[in-house]
């Protein structure tokens, strides 16, 4: 499950000093933030067990990605060829 910051804080972690947390960043259950804070509702809020905090960028091998719309080309391409 992860996790989501309602509000900004910062917090002490062990060995490495102070670490900053941005208000809507998501930490995942494995997170030493998230193990010492989980409990405490004013800072943090569980998330749905469906959302993904990995969205897939690429398509898979082999997989052609369909963007939707032509992408024109890069001028660099138009002018190969000419002097």
């Amino acid at each position: 499950m992860a996790y989501r910051a309602k509000t900004a804080f910062a917090v002490g972690v062990k060995g490495s000093g102070s670490r900053v947390i941005g208000e809507g960043d998501v930490l995942s259950d494995d997170d030493p933030v998230v193990k010492k804070h989980k409990k405490d509702v004013a800072l943090l809020e569980p998330l749905d067990d469906h959302f993904r905090s990995v969205e897939e960028a690429t398509a898979t091998p082999g997989v052609k990605r369909d963007l939707g719309v032509a992408i024109p080309p890069s001028e660099k391409t138009k002018n190969k060829g000419k002097k």
